[in-house]
């Protein structure tokens, strides 16, 4: 889902063409929302902490909630956002905070107050999953899962507007609904051609140079990036 708010500008540059070395930039607030995607030690978190440095040198920076339920990428933040590490915090936030006020409330019954809002999620499978046990890992706290979905699907109309990261390519992780909402996604190498099918469409991602190379997805199409 894009933003139909064409007001909101945030420019974001992943990387360079590897031939032409000319940069390769987006724009969040006609994306809506972004899913980068990859084995573990690819290059992931080095692309979102680029992207907040990025976001906060903007002439006019966003808000901020950044979501850390390994409590081991966003420590750096506390003092400049808000982190979310805390699971049961977690939930609040998203369905209480997000959901029901400031989308449904707030930002849905009126627009005068849209500022754009960026949510930042680090890792999706243990933001969905945390605090679970083994018998229950798949549905124990389904509500969490559903309010980052209906957070994808609405809040890029409302100027809020979300990047995921994520190293599993599980079927119950990344769901038909998670990539239908995230149709601007950064592949980073995989581990098999399955999963870069599942992110991309297609094989290529398992080519990939580690941390140095990545496979930009947007409007159905693919481009290879250098990684800054």
């Amino acid at each position: 889902m894009e933003s139909n708010l064409t007001n909101i500008t945030l420019p974001l540059t992943l990387g360079s063409d590897p031939t032409t070395n000319e940069p390769i930039s987006i724009d969040l607030g006609k994306c809506g929302n972004i899913l980068l995607a990859g084995a573990t030690k690819q290059g992931k978190s080095h692309c979102i902490h680029n992207l907040i440095s990025q976001l906060n040198d903007l002439p006019t920076p966003p808000e901020m909630i950044l979501f850390d339920p390994k409590r081991c990428e966003f420590g750096r933040y506390k003092d400049r956002f808000r982190v979310i590490e805390d699971h049961e915090e977690a939930k609040h936030v998203l369905f209480e905070e997000l959901f029901e006020n400031e989308i449904i409330g707030k930002r849905w019954s009126s627009d005068k107050d849209r500022s754009p809002l960026v949510i930042i999620i680090d890792e999706l499978l243990d933001l969905i999953f945390m605090h679970k046990s083994k018998s229950s890992k798949y549905f124990s706290d389904r509500i969490r899962y559903e309010t980052i979905i209906k957070i994808l699907d609405i809040g890029p109309e409302l100027n809020i507007f979300t990047i995921i990261s994520t190293q599993s390519s599980d079927k119950d992780i990344l769901t038909k609904k998670i990539l239908d909402n995230c149709q601007t996604r950064l592949a980073f190498r995989t581990i098999n051609a399955q999963d870069s099918r599942r992110i991309l469409k297609k094989p290529g991602a398992e080519n990939l140079l580690g941390r140095v190379e990545a496979i930009l997805y947007q409007e159905g199409k693919c481009r290879k990036i250098q990684c800054p």
